[in-house]
């Protein structure tokens, strides 16, 4: 988080299950104390549908599962981009 502060960040790749702070404790922490919209994307080797279902309406962009290829995570990002894309320019509009 500190390095929000201080970094333009397009995009973070968050585990559900880290040691400090977990994958939703950092969408909570990043949607309602911070304000910004910072596309997320949970990364899980969890099969608890749960915590899946609640990062995501933390506001958590999308979901991948471990173990995933890198070509998987690199797709969503572009998807995850032009979406974004695709958005301003229609508020554009």
């Amino acid at each position: 988080l500190d390095t929000l502060q201080t970094e333009a960040v397009d995009l973070i790749v968050a585990d559900i299950d880290m040691p400090r702070m977990t994958g939703i404790e950092l969408i909570r922490t990043l949607r309602e104390k911070q304000e910004n919209d910072i596309p997320v994307v949970v990364i899980s080797g969890l099969e608890d549908d749960e915590e899946i279902m609640e990062a995501l309406r933390l506001g958590g962009t999308d979901f991948v599962a471990k173990p995933f290829k890198p070509a998987e995570l690199v797709l969503r990002a572009k998807c995850i981009f032009q979406a974004r894309a695709l958005q301003a320019t229609a508020e554009e509009s």
